[in-house]
């Protein structure tokens, strides 16, 4: 057993029985919107709750989140603290609420945080300095928790997203936040920040008791991750779903486009993430439920193979990165997570560390010691010329300019890749014991030492070729291989826990353009922590003729229509 299963057993499993005490939530998730203008009259007059959660029902919604407010300050439900739309003669949040759970469907709601122009108007002195949203550390803050206990007290409701818990990042200046400074004896405005926004989480995830998440930027939750039942995105799936999911919880995309809803949702659960759909609500009352149900069904045939699931990830990427090169290595059919420098990288064969990161000393005593374990590391980008760079690296960067040139690649190291390219980078000086992969002009630009490789390129400007040879070379034992997948194609595999075994998946897409294309006679070989009793496609669970030694399960899918997920019992 492999220390990343060991890892998944003692300490995932733990989180795992975690997550079953608050319940795992569900896929096939609906958000619904509804955009209401504020002088809008005689809304939905005909509306019938009953028909309209018949009709989710029908499209195989699992979960739905229902606005209660709307961002011009109005409520969609009967208040007593608040004020109601009014355009609306009906409660329509409580009775979307009672229909939807009368027919099976979990619901939640959306509030949206600093959003309110009613309040706006009557306290201009509340607003963010600078800004158009409320500080939530003025009184405002009061009003916010009001109408959340009302909401919770009246419909028993416990899952809750809080729209955009937005802070000034350069600092709120009303008289609140000034105020609370200077009691504090608080001058770094970065603390004063976090500190605002963890007050915020707590005092709302305590009220609300169940499952609760905040519009919050990715940067800051790996901090504020105790106060979050689970986390939600919107945009860029495929880069933050790889850093979300190493937090142990619970992560829901949300696809807004109805052109990439089948992809999307199935990237989605492919990565161990949850999936939902972005839905309004029409004229009379009605949502446009042929797409959403096409998909929900395919997803809801998958879910005795999606739920419970972890992904396996080989590679930890420092999150220096960004979405563009997150596309190179899905491209490249890796199997990585997005790290950060309070990630255990022991669990990973190799560590990338993308130009952009910032290397602060705790994250360079970090890399040592997994240098010094014998794990292999990708550096690329001008680092501090220092101890790390000598000793880890076997480079100085004396007299190094970033210059454009020849990248020349030892044909040795890089056999079939090897080619003269024009580039830029940052060319260095190698020590005596380090070894030359490749030069700009008669400059080390490329360089090994042991484990350990500089790029003097920035990531997006290093051949794709290159990068994947290196990867290959630093690590042999990938855990999924795809000799013949196109780059347009990914391959994610996952992990499940059942019945005290581990059972994994691994899911091919191929959505160019966000459509499905057809790939034939598609070869995989994967890693597995036992020789298989069978390799089956799901959701069919037709088998599959499979080859097994003592690293690799190999096997051949005839046929992948955008999507074909593979189970090995």
């Amino acid at each position: 057993m492999t220390r990343r299963e060991l890892f998944w057993l003692l300490g995932a499993g733990a989180l795992r029985g975690e997550s079953d005490a608050r319940g795992e939530l569900s896929s096939r998730r609906l958000d619904l919107t509804l955009a209401f203008g504020e002088n809008a009259k005689g809304l939905l007059p005909e509306f019938d709750s009953e028909e309209f959660a018949g009709s989710l029902r029908d499209a195989r919604v699992a979960a739905i989140t229902v606005p209660a407010k709307g961002h011009d300050g109005y409520t969609y439900y009967d208040t007593e603290f608040g004020a109601k739309h009014p355009g609306l003669k009906v409660d329509l949040f409580g009775a979307l609420a009672r229909a939807c759970k009368g027919a099976g469907i979990e619901v939640g709601y959306s509030y949206p945080l600093v959003h309110d122009d009613l309040q706006a108007r009557k306290h201009p002195e509340w607003l963010a300095s600078g800004e158009q949203w409320l500080c939530l550390n003025t009184p405002f803050f009061q009003q916010v928790l009001r109408e959340n206990r009302e909401i919770v007290g009246k419909y028993a409701i416990k899952g809750v997203f809080f729209e955009d818990l937005l802070i000034r990042p350069s600092g709120c200046y009303c008289q609140w936040c000034v105020a609370d400074r200077k009691r504090l004896g608080l001058a770094d405005i970065g603390r004063h920040n976090k500190l605002v926004a963890q007050r915020v989480e707590k005092a709302l995830s305590t009220l609300v008791h169940g499952g609760v998440s905040f519009g919050r930027p990715m940067r800051e939750l790996r901090d504020e991750a105790e106060a979050f039942s689970y986390f939600k995105i919107d945009l860029g799936f495929d880069h933050r779903v790889r850093f979300l999911r190493t937090l142990r919880k619970d992560c829901v995309g949300v696809v807004h486009d109805p052109i990439r809803f089948e992809h999307e949702c199935l990237n989605l659960v492919a990565n161990g993430a949850k999936a939902g759909i972005l839905a309004s609500l029409l004229g009379r009352g009605r949502i446009d439920a042929t797409e959403i149900k096409r998909v929900f069904s395919k997803l809801e045939s998958l879910e005795k193979w999606t739920q419970g699931c972890r992904a396996v990830a080989d590679i930890g990427v420092m999150d220096g990165s960004d979405e563009r090169f997150t596309e190179t290595l899905i491209g490249l059919h890796q199997q990585f997570n997005i790290v950060d420098g309070e990630s255990d990288l022991a669990l990973y064969k190799l560590i990338i560390v993308p130009d952009g990161t910032l290397l602060t000393p705790r994250l360079i005593a970090r890399l040592d010691a997994y240098i010094d374990r014998g794990g292999p590391v990708i550096i690329a980008g001008k680092v501090d010329d220092g101890p790390f760079a000598k000793r880890a690296l076997g480079v100085s960067f004396e007299g190094g300019e970033r210059s454009a040139g020849s990248l020349i690649l030892s044909p040795e190291v890089f056999g079939d890749v090897a080619a003269t390219l024009r580039v830029e980078g940052e060319p260095v000086k190698a020590e005596r014991r380090t070894e030359i992969l490749a030069t700009l002009g008669d400059r080390p630009l490329i360089t090994r030492n042991s484990g350990a490789v500089y790029v003097g390129v920035r990531c997006l400007e290093l051949p794709v070729a290159v990068l994947g040879e290196l990867i290959r070379q630093l690590m042999p034992r990938p855990s999924v291989i795809a000799p013949n997948l196109p780059a347009t194609a990914q391959v994610t595999m996952l992990e499940q826990r059942t019945q005290g075994n581990l059972r994994r998946i691994v899911h091919i897409l191929n959505y160019p353009g966000g459509q499905p294309a057809v790939l034939e006679n598609v070869k995989l070989s994967v890693s597995l922590p036992q020789h298989p009793l069978g390799v089956v496609l799901i959701p069919s669970e037709k088998p599959l003729e499979f080859r097994h030694n003592e690293f690799y399960t190999t096997f051949t899918v005839p046929r992948v229509d955008g999507h074909q997920a593979i189970a090995f019992e």
